[in-house]
């Protein structure tokens, strides 16, 4: 009987875990995907200013300096797009802590 009863209480908080994981995945993807599209704008912009400032640099050191930007925030944006990226997989772990049988009775 108590078998049965762990039993079924442990189905019945594995369905709800899969209702709450499936909940959770789906706000932590439009999260992530908002996230990117932050992240995405950010870089495009940074990106669009210093190409703007190698396109009217005078002077070759000057270019070259702003050629090194550049390519940093090629890097940095690479960088926390993965950052971003390994958080896309969220999980929802359970484990039984405790397990008994509670006996009421009624006082004289």
């Amino acid at each position: 009987v108590i078998r049965s009863g762990l039993e079924f209480l442990d189905g019945q908080a594995h369905e709800v875990q899969g209702e709450a994981l499936a909940e959770l995945q789906e706000s932590n993807d439009a999260l992530i995907r908002r996230k990117l599209a932050s992240l995405t704008a950010y870089y495009k912009n940074r990106l669009r200013r210093v190409q703007t400032e190698i396109e009217h640099a005078t002077e070759e050191r000057i270019a070259r300096m702003k050629e090194s930007e550049r390519d940093r925030i090629e890097r940095d944006y690479e960088s926390k797009k993965q950052e971003i990226e390994r958080r896309r997989d969220a999980d929802i772990i359970t484990q039984r802590v405790a397990a008994g049988i509670l006996e009421v009775r009624h006082g004289k």
